[in-house]
């Protein structure tokens, strides 16, 4: 009786399992062509340095609701583009916050936000330069050794007036190294015109050249 019943049980699954089989492609399709909230995928929302308005607001979450965006963080950037009317941290700016948060919860998205401007997280015009985001800067001085030297070494690149002494190295040269790499190029040229060797190769670190085609839409360039 006992065994009767087992074979019973499994003529049943025998039965029920191929339609389950045949139940998973339709399910994997129908969640890729309407995918749950929780796997839609998320975006940056750059706020272009106060050009914003509570109309472009909604357009732009509407849009995002519309192609099937699940979320965003708003991000707010500035460096190289035109300053627009808001100003960041005014009354104005949380008035838009708040319209664009009231926005994101009509149309069913998951608003985040950086909680600064800029990439450094928790940075803004109140963090001083000693506290802020720092880079490594540096000089080379090609000396000639086997005896003890007493020499004023350049600063290196320094930005926002704050700079402080990390170490000093000393190590031989390699073959072909004897001579700093400044001595050795005469003449650089470019598509901005004639640029001072020392600011490309230089054994001080500087800001560097920017350089602008001959022709708009040319390629610029830089020759040694």
């Amino acid at each position: 009786m006992r065994r009767r019943t087992f074979l019973e049980i499994c003529g049943a699954a025998t039965l029920v399992k191929p339609t389950a089989v045949e139940a998973a492609p339709a399910n994997l399709e129908q969640g890729f062509r309407q995918p749950p909230a929780w796997a839609r995928p998320f975006t940056w929302w750059h706020w272009m340095n106060g050009n914003v308005t509570a109309d472009g607001i909604t357009r732009d979450l509407e849009a995002m609701s519309r192609v099937g965006v699940g979320g965003f963080q708003i991000f707010q950037v500035g460096t190289g583009i035109p300053k627009g009317p808001v100003a960041y941290g005014s009354a104005e700016h949380f008035k838009l916050l708040e319209h664009a948060a009231r926005e994101a919860d009509r149309l069913g998205l998951e608003f985040d936000m950086h909680n600064c401007p800029g990439w450094s997280s928790s940075g803004g015009p109140w963090i001083t330069p000693e506290f802020a985001m720092q880079q490594m800067a540096w000089s080379e001085t090609h000396v000639e050794g086997g005896r003890r030297l007493e020499i004023n070494l350049p600063q290196p690149y320094t930005r926002l007036g704050y700079y402080r002494d990390a170490c000093v190295l000393a190590f031989p040269s390699l073959p072909g190294e004897t001579h700093a790499m400044e001595d050795l190029v005469s003449g650089v040229a470019s598509s901005s015109g004639p640029v001072d060797p020392k600011v490309v190769v230089g054994s001080v670190a500087s800001g560097g050249v920017e350089l602008r085609p001959l022709v708009a839409g040319q390629p610029a360039y830089l020759q040694f």
